[in-house]
């Protein structure tokens, strides 16, 4: 069945040129129903293949005079299908397109797809060369819609032909879809999206120097830091699709990936993102207040440690002069009369109840009130609008960007759940309730209100620096009686103020003068440090749901109001894989985001941060201007370490990767020997417990493979990705590299490879489940596998290749090996060992041994604990970490190769083998391509998870 292209049987879909669609079904049963007009019936073949038959030379375009089209050639091999389904069929297209309910008694679905090489003008976008967009680019267009079953044929296919439109053209409410209708396009290309994401922290203090024991001292409820404007690019074959929205005149679309996850194929992925503050940003003020201990929080520490104390002089003894001198100004504000022993108990109890005030009030409360302290009346007048607000309307109504900027920071992005449910509008409604009332209430919030205040005032740090930088004589230092700002001093220098002698003042004065000068440069260091490991967890976790997201899965899910002037043009772009204008500015009167599709998640995941300070209450912070670039160390899993002590950045400078490696195995092992408790019981978790297990969670261990090389060939990038195929990231490397060279034609350039992985506790306890008999087997043959590929990464002319090779096979006596044909290149080679060679070979047994022996120990102290009901000795854990991170890091320099730690390599495959199949960590492989001339492109190769 041929049918013209004309406007007769298509009316504008297809654009000038002559030709026909040729229709194929089994015995040309399509042409007779076609040409008798009467309906399909449930038996007839169900699927008619179409074929385009271009007349002439010219060309024919699909779309709209004035808006996206599809140009197609006399030479584009253009097909595709119809398919027809009827109500009680099971068809893999209804779960593609979620259509499963458009089917009730007496309708049937039509989907017609278009496919094939053509060239796209408007349906994709600039940016993606690498995917060969422009003439040849891969595209398809499907529409599918729901009719009768009793439709004639004739009226059927030529209603689905005259409503064909692509995505971009649909720009008016009269354009949206018809129930059950689906628009659809799939390309090669960009999706360029953005989001405005508020994200915080948590901060933990720790006691000792050594981070090996990580004894908890302090830990702070979640602080808001800042909002960010987030914009990311993620590069592959994308389906967009539109139907009708939840309200008249809204377009509804959604972006897919177009077809399952696999090995083989890793997007493009680029991550901008800029933090919307102006200025030095008050969160590192806010961590140096916590440091110092002039914040609400330690003032309530000192309060808690006065809790069982009955006369003054102790209490002094207790807390200090400044933190009494403070306590004694309230005790005049709330008493009417100065601290004494007859007043003392009195004054304690009215600071219990504040101290139960303070922990009873809701976090996001207290961050909310402190962080507008500067602009409470404007606070108050958007809280008071905000509570006016009684219905899910009348929020998106609001014509009001700081309210929702409010919500959007402190209540967190639960702003767009509800924009759609009531329940979660309900619960919106309850947080604006309580936050007003703590804004603006009496009693109990007054007075919470009332102390942070007063703390914020008298023992704010910029007033206290500005005052010490105006002292320019050691003599005038010395007549300083302020014993706040003595404290401060106390605090950079070590040294107690009241205990100086006058040949002293000269130098305190200039470790004074030299922290205030570089404190400015530490507040940008320790900030750019988050916001480094905030861009790391994102990317991280964005492109592992791009990753594990099928054809059926929703990357992206929004509605947008074509009754809005800006509709359209939101529209268009999106059609174009654009989507920073729909999710970068959120106007709830034009877009509504569906919170549920996979990148969305995303966000909220990783919006948050664990910020640890090693060495918490450290006596002298004057090291933390001098060693910038040791004092605070971003982990990319969302873990920000501070130190505090000179001793951890002197460690940092002299141990280097070895001193990260320990870090990181003691929260790793701690985090696992917190968690073991007897079989059967609900033994809680103490608070050293939470924090170690968060701290495991926000543990993102990565190391480099292969440092950027400015011309790399495929030889190379195939031996950088052997990790990634032993690892279980990519099937075949090979395969992987041959892809990467269609991708990149003009060489890759600068590469730089890294491995970066991710665990939770459960699938790190697992690994001690495993018994002393598959921990040793599993162990060793990891071991091998590690150490022995890196000596043969030398190549047939490495001098220890011979090694590697008998290692790998367990060959502790070796005297000769065979080299291989992939190694050599050609015929396989029979090589002998020397003696040298074979000394080396019988260290690196013995330090395996040592190591298996060590695990297997590790394994039985976890065992034993786990059936006590007890958790792992610190002291046995801290001294275990040392020794693994000392034998991995001779393991690595054995191998010439000290890229990567073989203690995680090899524990990764540990956490593999507990989990018999099952996803018990997050992995990928980061590489990182600058081909010759052109940008940075990064991919992650990640497992995609179980079919």
């Amino acid at each position: 069945m041929a049918l013209p292209i004309n406007l007769d049987t298509f009316e504008k879909s297809f654009l000038g040129g002559e030709g026909t669609l040729d229709v194929t079904s089994a015995q040309d049963a399509w042409m007779t129903l076609f040409q008798s007009g009467k309906p399909f019936p449930k038996d007839v073949d169900d699927v008619a293949d179409l074929k385009l038959n271009l007349g002439g030379s010219q060309s024919v375009s699909l779309g709209s005079p004035t808006g996206p089209q599809i140009s197609l050639t006399p030479t584009a091999a253009f097909t595709g299908q119809i398919e027809l389904i009827f109500a009680g069929q099971q068809k893999d297209i209804l779960a593609t397109y979620g259509v499963e309910d458009c089917l009730p008694a007496g309708q049937l679905l039509i989907a017609l797809t278009l496919h094939g090489n053509m060239g796209l003008d408007g349906a994709g976008n600039a940016g993606a060369a690498s995917f060969n967009l422009g003439a040849g680019g891969a595209a398809s267009w499907t529409r599918l819609m729901q009719a009768p079953d009793t439709t004639p044929a004739k009226k059927l296919l030529l209603d689905l032909f005259a409503g064909m439109r692509l995505p971009g053209s649909i720009t008016k409410a009269a354009d949206i879809p018809a129930p059950c209708e689906v628009i659809a396009v799939t390309r090669s290309g960009y999706l360029n999206l953005s989001s405005t994401i508020s994200w915080g922290y948590n901060m933990a203090g720790v006691k000792s120097e050594s981070v090996g024991d990580l004894d908890l001292a302090f830990n702070y409820a979640v602080q808001a830091a800042a909002t960010a404007e987030l914009g990311y690019k993620l590069a592959g074959d994308h389906t967009i699709e539109l139907r009708r929205g939840a309200q008249d005149g809204w377009l509804r679309i959604q972006a897919r990936k177009s077809r399952d996850a696999t090995f083989d194929f890793a997007a493009d992925f680029g991550l901008n993102a800029t933090l919307n503050t102006t200025g030095l940003p008050a969160t590192a003020d806010e961590f140096l207040s916590a440091l110092f201990g002039n914040d609400v929080r330690s003032i309530l520490s000192y309060a808690q440690q006065a809790q069982e104390l009955s006369d003054i002089d102790t209490l002094r003894t207790k807390v200090g002069d400044v933190a009494y001198g403070y306590l004694d100004g309230l005790a005049q504000g709330w008493l009417g009369e100065a601290l004494s022993n007859a007043t003392v108990s009195k004054f304690l109890s009215q600071l219990n109840e504040m101290v139960e005030a303070y922990n009873n009030a809701d976090q996001t409360l207290i961050n909310l009130y402190q962080q507008n302290l500067a602009k409470i009346p404007e606070l108050t007048a958007t809280l008071a609008k905000l509570e006016k607000v009684t219905s899910r309307q009348e929020l998106t109504d609001l014509d009001d960007s700081e309210a929702y900027q409010l919500i959007d920071k402190y209540y967190g992005d639960k702003i767009y759940d509800a924009l759609l449910d009531n329940a979660e509008f309900a619960k919106l409604r309850d947080w604006i309730t309580s936050a007003n009332q703590f804004v603006t209430g009496g009693g109990a919030e007054e007075k919470l209100r009332n102390f942070i205040t007063a703390v914020k005032e008298k023992l704010g740090l910029d007033p206290i620096f500005t005052q010490l930088s105006k002292i320019d004589t050691p003599a005038e230092l010395e007549a300083l009686t302020d014993l706040k700002v003595q404290s401060v001093v106390d605090k950079i220098v070590g040294k107690v103020f009241s205990a100086l002698e006058g040949s002293e003042f000269a130098d305190v004065l200039a470790e004074v003068h030299e922290f205030l000068t570089k404190v400015e440069d530490f507040k940008k260091k320790w900030y750019s440090s988050l916001q480094s490991a905030l861009n790391q967890s994102l990317a991280f976790d964005i492109n592992y749901r791009y990753t594990r997201a099928k054809a059926t899965d929703r990357l992206l899910d929004v509605e947008i109001n074509l009754t809005n002037p800006q509709g359209a043009e939101l529209i268009k772009a999106a059609c174009k894989g654009d989507f920073t204008g729909i999710l970068g500015s959120y106007n709830p009167k034009v877009v509504l985001v569906h919170p549920d599709s996979k990148l969305t998640q995303s966000l909220k995941k990783s919006s948050q941060l664990q910020l640890n300070v090693f060495g918490w209450g450290a006596t002298r912070l004057f090291e933390l201007t001098q060693n910038l670039e040791q004092s605070i160390e971003s982990e990319p899993g969302g873990l920000v370490h501070v130190f505090s002590l000179d001793t951890q950045a002197a460690l940092s400078v002299t141990k280097g990767k070895e001193a990260k490696e320990e870090r990181q195995s003691t929260f790793l092992l701690q985090a696992v020997g917190a968690t073991f408790q007897k079989n059967n019981t609900d033994v809680p978790v103490d608070a050293k417990g939470d924090y170690l297990i968060e701290c495991l969670r926000r543990l993102g261990v990565q190391y480099n493979l292969v440092n950027k090389d400015a011309q790399t060939d495929p030889q190379e990038l195939e031996g950088c990705l052997e990790l990634a195929h032993y690892l279980g990231l990519i099937p075949n490397t090979d395969k992987v590299v041959r892809q990467l060279e269609k991708e990149f034609p003009k060489g890759f350039g600068a590469v730089s490879t890294s491995y970066e992985v991710r665990y939770n506790d459960d699938a790190v306890s697992k690994v001690f489940d495993l018994g002393n008999t598959r921990l040793d087997r599993n162990a060793r043959a990891a071991m091998r596998e590690i150490v022995g590929t890196s000596y043969l990464k030398q190549g047939p002319a490495g001098v220890l290749v011979e090694v590697g090779l008998a290692y790998m096979d367990g060959e502790e006596d070796a005297q000769s090996v065979t080299l291989p044909g992939w190694l050599t290149g050609g015929a396989p080679q029979r090589r002998s060992i020397n003696e040298g060679r074979r000394i080396l070979l019988t260290t690196l047994f013995a330090t395996e041994n040592k190591f298996v022996k060590k695990l297997k120990n590790l394994d039985t102290a976890f065992t034993q604990a786990k059936k006590a009901g007890e958790t792992v000795s610190v002291t046995e854990l801290q001294k275990t970490t040392k020794q693994f991170t000392q034998m991995s890091s001779e393991l690595a320099k054995r191998a010439r190769d000290e890229r990567y730690s073989p203690f995680f390599a090899v524990f990764d495959q540990l956490v593999r083998a507990a989990g018999n199949g099952q996803e018990v960590r997050q992995s990928a492989m980061i590489l990182k391509v600058t081909p010759p001339g052109g940008t940075t492109v990064t991919k992650y190769f990640m497992d995609p998870g179980p079919e």
